[in-house]
């Protein structure tokens, strides 16, 4: 389940709903009808939740749509894993639907520090049965996960994805392809 959050028009095409934390869990929004829907019908789904779009307020001060070409040095990490968290939180809350599966943010860059980041967002929650999801990547520059296999090697450094991250989600094969 792809879901918007509030962010500038030339990013999503989904109506901004997130104006705040509260705003983000309301029943605004097609998703969380689909969600339910789809566990009233099957309470052994495995719903994934990626966020498609942040909002606004979860950057350092900048411009959004300057942001989106340099989107890894405007996003404040921390409050991204603290959002993607209590948005895990709130489904199971709010809507009574468990999020199995989470990801970073759909097709974009993204840090092995927010990884650990998000990890320990869930697991304050007591969501540490809601398994990470990294690299949903998809094609073209900035967009591909370079060296993504590297960053899984046990040990690496600064953080050992090993033991933070559970499924490698790839959108295409180009993906994994060098740039």
């Amino acid at each position: 389940l792809l879901w918007a959050a509030d962010s500038c028009i030339r990013l999503a095409t989904h109506r901004p709903n997130a104006h705040s934390m509260l705003c983000a869990l309301r029943a605004a929004g097609y998703e969380w009808f689909m969600m339910v829907e789809a566990v009233k019908r099957n309470p052994n789904i495995t719903v994934y939740g990626l966020p498609w779009s942040f909002p606004a307020w979860l950057y350092h001060g900048t411009n959004q749509t300057t942001c989106h070409t340099d989107w890894v040095g405007c996003v404040n990490g921390t409050a991204a894993a603290e959002f993607i968290a209590e948005w895990v939180a709130g489904a199971k809350r709010v809507h009574g639907v468990h999020v199995s599966y989470v990801g970073w943010h759909n097709e974009s860059p993204w840090r092995p520090e927010w990884v650990a980041l998000l990890r320990q967002a869930l697991d304050s929650r007591n969501l540490t049965a809601t398994k990470i999801v990294v690299g949903d990547c998809g094609p073209g520059g900035g967009f591909q996960s370079p060296g993504l296999f590297d960053k899984l090697q046990p040990g690496t450094k600064p953080v050992d994805l090993s033991q933070i991250a559970d499924v490698v989600g790839l959108h295409y094969p180009v993906s994994i392809m060098p740039v």
